[in-house]
């Protein structure tokens, strides 16, 4: 479906089939089910996706013209391509488990349980925020078999313009509220604390920029080289991480979670972009000058919010602290980031006359 720019169709079967797996999760919990409820919603997720998927690509293929053929020759020469895929994503599947598999090993029950609650709000965050890498692939792969390298350059450098900044908004949100946030959601003595959080939200981040450069890369055909890649990367992470944990803890995991990312994702994914031509230096000069200020003055209003708010309301209202200091700080970054970054704000005023303004003035003349 994303292959047939069916992109829509597949954001809405993803959102119905969350939605699905609460409703039925529900259903069972009331019912007494236990934690079987969760399987069984998991299942009719699972279901409801591919009953969705093969329903809505067969109605886009009637619409086109396209019949499905079967073809031996070409089914091994994808069969050998699939195997590097399918292997890197399986081995990637367990290495993004493979700290709290092998923590488990080295430190208490309870533990884990506090790490998997301060771990839970970053992972919805990064896939949430992820998800827009994603759904700029078939776009990328489409112009890529038009031979139209300048305009994937553009969409590169302005999409990326978007994502960092929106990876860099919750990072801030998360450093200036998360005791709150964790405090609110699930009681007083499971913040697992500020190096942790601190952390947590490096790896955020510097994921996020690889995600979006990992998704490129695969989107512009680099598939095999990208699946060795991986397929090596975490093995060597596996036995990192088991070294880590059994010394070090937590703190272990993370270090070297962020060490790998920085080492290997970082340097890999942006050189391959890089390599095959689409990654410009144009792209980092023209975001350095605005993180220069955007970084320290974020840093610093955030900070001053999250003072005053703690002064003025009490120190119970964890969700009253984290709505209004998070609101706060919103208003003050998007504001910054929209006077200092030049290019951003004409970005922003083009595609508000375009799709906005626009379309009103059609309305009212018409």
């Amino acid at each position: 479906n994303q292959g047939l720019h069916n992109s829509a169709h597949v954001a809405i079967c993803a959102l119905c089939a969350n939605f699905l797996f609460l409703f039925v999760n529900l259903v069972f919990l009331f019912q007494g089910y236990g934690v079987m409820s969760i399987a069984i919603a998991n299942l009719c997720r699972a279901l409801f996706i591919i009953i969705y998927n093969m329903t809505s690509m067969h109605q886009v293929l009637r619409k086109m013209n396209l019949v499905i053929e079967y073809n031996l020759d070409h089914f091994k020469k994808f069969i050998r391509i699939f195997s590097f895929t399918s292997t890197s994503k399986i081995i990637s599947g367990l290495a993004y488990s493979v700290d709290m598999l092998v923590l488990a090993r080295f430190i208490s029950p309870a533990l884990i349980t506090v790490f998997e609650i301060n771990k839970r709000p970053f992972n919805i965050a990064f896939a949430l925020i992820g998800r827009h890498s994603v759904a700029l692939m078939p776009v990328i792969s489409h112009a890529k078999g038009s031979d139209k390298k300048d305009w994937i350059i553009n969409l590169i450098n302005t999409q990326f313009r978007f994502y960092s900044y929106a990876a860099l908004f919750v990072v801030f949100l998360f450093i200036f509220n998360y005791s709150n946030l964790i405090t609110a959601w699930t009681g007083k003595g499971q913040y697992a604390g500020d190096l942790v959080m601190y952390l947590l939200s490096l790896n955020f981040f510097f994921g996020l920029i690889c995600a979006f450069m990992a998704n490129v890369n695969y989107a512009l055909g680099d598939i095999k080289i990208n699946s060795l890649f991986n397929i090596i990367r975490n093995l060597i992470f596996g036995v990192i991480m088991f070294f880590a944990a059994k010394n070090y803890g937590i703190v272990g995991t993370l270090c070297a979670s962020l060490f790998m990312i920085l080492a290997a994702d970082f340097i890999f994914y942006n050189y391959r972009v890089f390599k095959l031509g689409y990654l410009q230096f144009s792209l980092i000069k023209s975001l350095f000058p605005p993180w220069l200020i955007i970084l320290p003055s974020a840093f610093a209003v955030g900070w001053a919010f999250k003072m005053g708010v703690e002064n003025i309301l009490p120190a119970p209202m964890y969700f009253s602290k984290l709505l209004l200091n998070s609101g706060l700080f919103a208003l003050f970054f998007i504001t910054l980031v929209m006077m200092v970054d030049r290019d951003l704000r004409l970005m922003v005023k083009e595609a508000t006359t375009k799709y906005i303004l626009t379309p009103l003035y059609k309305l009212r003349g018409a």
